[in-house]
């Protein structure tokens, strides 16, 4: 009896389980709560380094965001810092960074960040750039909101920012939160005079365009102030830190209610299959003719 054929079949058996099993210990990303997916060692899903920053455009469900030269669409990470990124290893498998050489020179909002590596790094705002490694396909956002800290980088000079008591905010693109006044609108201003000095408005400046949902309009003091789906955008005086609410439910005099600015369910940009290269609500009835205590 020939029993040659059953050992080559258990040896191949026990060859199967422990490869399975070298692979099960693979990578881990040791629990944290920025990492993502299955990833090996280092940077190597990193973007090929180049000499010139993002200059694709895209309209997507989240905005008009900037891309890599491939369509896919960039990221900031809360947890990173103004020219400081705290993203590496295993998180930079899941996030791959777009790299710059080192010929690379900062241009308009774009700069150039150290890595810990010793490679340089692409920022907006100062906000290392990154993609996500479960984007396939040129438009695609599916990282935005991970664990409520991996936000699209948009064209507009705004982010967004998770907040312990309202949750995920709109933000300028130091994180200092924008607010709207629920009874105005950029054609119906109701925000003026002192009120501008406890609520100083959002202002463009002379070479900022429209950017999809988030729009310029001439305010009463003749200033290019930004507005988002029609609201104009302000921040509130006591706000000093990223993610501050301070102004939240706020009074104003003019009966209408301060709120945090948040993103609203659908856009006026829609989806766009070609990228481009970078070159309303009625107001409420009227006034009251008593402030009420403390509006603003």
């Amino acid at each position: 009896m020939n029993i040659y054929p059953s050992f080559r079949f258990v040896s191949l058996a026990f060859a199967v389980i422990f490869l399975l099993s070298g692979c099960s210990s693979s990578s881990d990303d040791g629990g944290n709560p920025d990492v993502a997916g299955d990833a090996g060692g280092g940077d190597g899903n990193a973007d090929a380094a180049t000499d010139n920053p993002p200059g694709k455009v895209r309209a997507t469900n989240e905005g008009e965001v900037y891309t890599n030269e491939e369509g896919l669409t960039l990221y900031t990470f809360n947890s990173d810092s103004p020219g400081v990124t705290n993203c590496s290893g295993s998180c930079a498998d899941s996030w791959p960074p777009m790299l710059a050489t080192d010929a690379a020179a900062p241009q308009g909002r774009f700069s150039v960040v150290p890595r810990d590596d010793g490679t340089k790094q692409w920022a907006l705002d100062g906000m290392p750039l990154y993609t996500w490694i479960n984007d396939s396909a040129p438009g695609d956002t599916t990282g935005e909101s991970v664990n409520d800290l991996w936000f699209v980088a948009q064209t507009a000079p705004v982010s967004k920012f998770n907040t312990p008591s309202e949750g995920v905010v709109i933000t300028d693109t130091r994180s200092l939160t924008l607010y709207v006044l629920d009874n105005e609108t950029s054609s119906n201003l109701v925000c003026n005079g002192s009120c501008l000095t406890a609520w100083p408005p959002m202002l463009g400046t002379a070479d900022d365009i429209d950017r999809g949902d988030y729009t310029l309009f001439s305010n009463d003091s003749g200033d290019k102030q930004w507005a988002y789906k029609d609201k104009p955008l302000y921040f509130w005086k006591d706000d000093v830190n990223p993610g501050d609410v301070n102004g939240q439910g706020l009074a104003h005099s003019s009966g209408g209610t301060w709120v945090v600015a948040k993103k609203q369910q659908g856009s006026d940009v829609e989806p766009s299959s070609e990228p481009s290269s970078e070159p309303s609500s009625e107001p409420s009835s009227e006034p009251s003719s008593e402030p009420s205590p403390g509006a603003y």
